[in-house]
């Protein structure tokens, strides 16, 4: 019995020794966590955005960051710090973003581009920071050869020429054309006029400057010299609406042709009076691009950021450039190997890029422009 009284107080002691090292311990372990260094978090890779913001051309281009900022919360969980900037669709404006992206954000990348004047003018300098960038909005067929590290996810502008082409040869005897000088409009006038060379159909070509957007003496000529439709061949939007009605007031009884443009939503708002029959070039309605489970992604996007200002294509072509980029960046190795040798499953299905980078798996048709 005195065993066990002595041997319960042995135990009582042991465990209250027991007690004091622990929270000896605990003290200890809470006076070194306020002298520790806070663990910093790793920094998120930077992608860079260049596209405009502002100008004739933003419809384009606040649909196309949009979708990108869209398109790394869809698809990576807010994974990459994006940096957008405003090109303004400027050449010069274009090549001082892309330094600032590259030299002073660290961009290991650039996406967006509306204008084709845009990555035209960059891209000599990419090359030489071996910088890879995805234009999502830029057809200029030219694009094609700017460059080992320049890609896009929209389809160039040589397809949309020989259907503009075959359609006019089988409908008229006399085309005008008016053309702006711009990379764009050129890249197309020029592709034209190759496939036209030999033709039957004669053809007359009034060749403008960019602004403003003026073009009554120019489609008189054209109306003049007996053409049975003109192609309107001037960018952005807003000069093809001004152009437009400059033919209106013209009177003009033939056809209208043209690439893109009265797709837009923005355009079918904006448009008025009586219209000539508009032929044009263009991707098709969202349930043709767009695989079902595109469709539900779009309708997503749109419940986020309202009505797209643009066309549906945009927005494909800007959230594939991401899901591309994003693909690229996670498997580690050279971004334009990858690029170059890997299909991606998107929301207008499977598509890739050939050996120019040019997008494979998209593409165009004439449409009826209906209002």
């Amino acid at each position: 019995m005195k065993f066990s009284v002595r041997r319960e107080k042995k135990l009582r002691r042991l465990q209250s020794s027991i007690r004091s090292f622990v929270l000896w311990c605990v003290g200890v372990s809470a006076m070194l966590a306020s002298f520790a260094i806070p663990t910093q978090a790793t920094p998120k890779t930077t992608i860079g955005i260049s596209t405009s913001l502002t100008g004739p051309a933003s419809n384009y281009g606040v649909d196309i960051r949009n979708a990108i900022l869209f398109a790394n919360k869809v698809l990576a969980n807010n994974a990459y710090e994006i940096v957008v900037e405003d090109d303004r669709c400027d050449g010069k404006t274009s090549v001082s973003v892309a330094k600032k992206l590259v030299e002073m954000d660290h961009a290991r990348a650039i996406l967006g581009y509306t204008c084709s004047s845009s990555i035209m003018a960059v891209a000599p300098y990419l090359e030489r920071k071996k910088v890879v960038a995805i234009a999502a909005g830029t057809t200029a067929p030219q694009i094609a050869d700017a460059g080992d590290y320049i890609f896009r996810t929209i389809q160039g502008d040589d397809q949309g020429a020989q259907i503009l082409f075959e359609h006019a040869l089988k409908r008229y005897q006399r085309l005008g054309v008016l053309s702006a000088q711009t990379e764009w409009n050129e890249g197309i006038r020029a592709r034209l006029i190759a496939l036209l060379r030999g033709s039957p159909l004669v053809v007359q070509v009034e060749e403008v400057i960019p602004t403003p957007y003026d073009y009554k003496s120019s489609l008189l000529k054209l109306v003049r010299g007996g053409a049975d439709a003109i192609f309107l061949n001037v960018m952005p939007e807003a000069a093809f609406l001004a152009a437009l009605k400059q033919v209106q007031e013209l009177q003009f009884k033939g056809d209208v042709l043209a690439f893109y443009h009265p797709g837009s939503e923005s355009f079918r708002d904006k448009v008025q009076g009586p219209l000539p029959p508009i032929y044009y070039i263009d991707n098709g309605a969202p349930n043709e691009i767009f695989t079902p489970a595109g469709r539900e992604i779009l309708a997503q996007f749109e419940r986020e950021y309202g009505q797209l200002n643009s066309v549906p294509l945009t927005f494909a072509s800007a959230f594939e450039s991401f899901r591309a980029l994003h693909e690229a960046l996670q498997n580690g190795g050279g971004l334009t190997e990858y690029l170059l040798t890997h299909s991606f499953d998107g929301v207008i299905g499977r598509w890739s890029f050939d050996r120019r980078g040019e997008i494979v798996g998209l593409d165009v048709k004439l449409v009826r422009y209906q209002h």
